[in-house]
């Protein structure tokens, strides 16, 4: 169960980032934000590597290889979240909430093809009830307006690349560190988009208001440093159907961080949605043998 509500907890954490990195990209241009949060992320998680507790130094866990952690690093948060970021800028939101709430979906291919899991019909009825309801759960006033271009095309790339980082975890196993992990993994997503920074969008990241640099800083620690933690630990643990699920938390979230911080309120749709998602979850707590 403590897996369980870790990975709850990373999707939660990852749904309220979300209103913090679309409010800063509206200042930032895509790379700049991606490096501002992944670079704060990185500070965070390094900082935690360094202090972790006696039971992450010694041999209970195996280090991942330098290798695999570029691999990984460019996978998440590295070009996930670049793609993600250019998404927003340049197609609708609604577009963004169907394509990334795909990332269920791409997890679940993702498992039948790298894992060879054997999806049963709960599991399956739950993945596509949570994404209808999470797509639901994130349509505001404007309704739906889709676009089809590079915003779509980036935000499809997102869902992929998500998916594959939380099969790769898995099937990485239990006997990983996940805090070593975490920081290989987000030192060389910092590197990669600092060099697609400079190569670019040098240029476009001073002369912006203070509060746009703290937004964007947290954006970091709530949807890298934190969620990365917990799901690099979690998500080995528990079967790739059941992540795939639990990431239908994600946009339901940003809902409630964008009505936070915007001090609206939630549609009927979005009740509908959030409904469905939480018969989903109901449905996958049936299914757990």
């Amino acid at each position: 169960m403590s897996n369980y509500l870790l990975l709850i907890a990373a999707m939660i954490s990852w749904g309220f980032s979300n209103p913090l990195a679309d409010w800063a990209v509206s200042s930032f241009t895509a790379p700049t934000q991606t490096l501002v949060e992944i670079g704060a992320g990185c500070l965070v998680i390094s900082l935690i590597y360094f202090l972790r507790p006696r039971r992450f130094r010694g041999n209970e866990y195996r280090d991942v290889s330098w290798k695999i952690a570029a691999l990984l690093g460019a996978v998440q948060p590295g070009f996930a979240w670049l793609f993600g970021n250019y998404g927003y800028t340049v197609a609708t939101a609604s577009t963004g909430v169907i394509l990334l709430n795909l990332e269920a979906l791409f997890t679940v291919l993702w498992a039948t093809i790298l894992l060879k899991d054997r999806i049963t019909g709960p599991e399956s009825a739950a993945v596509l009830l949570g994404i209808t309801g999470a797509t639901l759960g994130s349509f505001d006033r404007s309704g739906i307006s889709i676009t089809i271009g590079f915003g779509a095309l980036a935000f499809l790339a997102a869902s992929v690349l998500c998916g594959l980082n939380a099969v790769a975890v898995k099937k990485l196993g239990s006997e990983i560190n996940p805090i070593s992990l975490a920081f290989r993994q987000s030192l060389f997503s910092t590197l990669y988009i600092f060099i697609w920074w400079l190569l670019f969008d040098r240029g476009h990241f001073l002369d912006k208001p203070t509060h746009i640099y703290v937004v964007g800083a947290l954006s970091g620690v709530l949807g890298v440093a934190l969620p990365i933690l917990a799901f690099n630990y979690a998500a080995a643990r528990v079967k790739s159907t059941h992540v795939a699920v639990l990431f239908n938390l994600v946009p339901l979230f940003g809902v409630i961080g964008a009505i936070i911080l915007d001090r609206g309120a939630p549609t009927f749709i979005q009740l509908i949605g959030g409904i469905l998602v939480l018969a989903s979850m109901h449905i996958l707590n049936s299914s757990k043998t």
